[in-house]
């Protein structure tokens, strides 16, 4: 099975033919690319397979779901929801079956997100996985007391958001259901090219997409470190001294 290695020198396995990462898979982060879930025929079929996910992750009914690591950013949540690897939401093989946060889970539904409920933005130079962090952060200061952390998380969020214009232009929409039905038409092959095709687009989702978790993740992670801190821990780190 082919390997490769990220830039913080940390190893993830390949997913094979089907989809699935080896015995390695407990190593993050696997890539973060705009997916949706697979159109699987079957009776009485779901129209919302990322409620069963987050469902199945909260209620802790299956593996890899509440406070395991997220396998695409490595957050740490006990709201943490369940990812089927293979896009595939009948196949709950084990393997197949990973911890993902919100946020990232919106990067694999992009079929199931509300319209307005989230764009696609060029953001050059930010990876997948810090926009996820970075919108976590600022959904947790927009539930602050603090005015002054609300008004700029509300800015900084704007200003992601208005990115959305740069892929209206050079592809025509930013809504992730013209982006799920694109995916929809790809063959294996071509969703290969994913990484290469939606180089520096982002997933900016909006606070009511996600505003349950993020009272979550003010009372639970980011609990020990309220916003209240973050001015003086950005100043130590700053002035720490060599």
């Amino acid at each position: 099975m082919d390997r490769t290695q990220d830039k913080h020198q940390q190893w993830t396995d390949a997913p094979d033919a089907h989809g699935i990462v080896g015995d390695d898979s407990c190593f993050w982060p696997c890539p973060l690319l705009l997916s949706t879930a697979s159109k699987v025929w079957r009776k009485h079929a779901s129209t919302h397979p990322g409620r069963e996910c987050q469902h199945d992750a909260i209620l802790g009914a299956r593996s890899g779901g509440a406070d395991e690591a997220c396998i695409f950013c490595g957050f740490t949540c006990s709201r943490n929801e369940t990812h089927h690897r293979n896009d595939n939401h009948q196949d709950a093989r084990p393997d197949n079956l990973g911890a993902i946060c919100t946020i990232c889970h919106r990067w694999q539904h992009l079929g199931d997100l509300p319209s307005g409920g989230a764009y696609l933005c060029y953001l050059p130079g930010l990876s997948p996985q810090n926009a996820s962090h970075l919108l976590r952060t600022l959904f947790v200061a927009l539930g602050s007391d603090d005015t002054d952390a609300r008004a700029d998380a509300h800015a900084l969020l704007n200003w992601m958001a208005s990115h959305r214009i740069y892929v209206e232009q050079a592809w025509g929409s930013c809504e992730p259901a013209v982006f799920a039905s694109a995916l929809l038409r790809q063959s294996a092959e071509e969703k290969e090219w994913r990484e290469i095709s939606f180089g520096d687009l982002a997933l900016v989702v909006s606070p009511a997409c996600v505003a349950d978790a993020a009272t979550s993740w003010r009372n639970d992670t980011y609990r020990e470190l309220p916003v209240s801190a973050w001015p003086r821990v950005y100043h130590d780190i700053v002035n720490a001294p060599l």
